[in-house]
């Protein structure tokens, strides 16, 4: 559950669902002060625990349903994020040897 629409500031609630869950949980950590949208946040164990992706994740008051995977889509969250860190220090130092001319 979470605000009834995007532009909502009243705080009412309302049950998001599917694809729309998983938007409004993000957006629900980004209000948080939670970088969740940082590659090199959740791909560390270390400054991001389980723990807190699986709060991030959380069913609301009231939801008996978790999301299904959770360790496994976990595991698969971090490897996409180490990925992205590589990747993007293998494009800055290409980039910064293309231009040490």
């Amino acid at each position: 559950m979470w605000k009834e629409s995007w532009e909502d500031t009243g705080g009412k609630v309302k049950k998001w669902e599917g694809y729309w869950s998983l938007l409004a949980s993000i957006n629900k950590a980004i209000e948080s002060g939670i970088p969740i949208t940082d590659p090199s946040f959740y791909a560390s164990e270390i400054a991001c625990p389980d723990s807190i992706i699986e709060s991030i994740f959380e069913p609301a008051d009231g939801c008996i349903e978790t999301i299904p995977l959770l360790k496994e889509r976990i595991r698969i969250l971090r490897e996409v994020g180490r990925t992205l860190v590589e990747v993007c220090i293998d494009l800055l130092l290409i980039n910064k040897s293309d231009h040490s001319d």
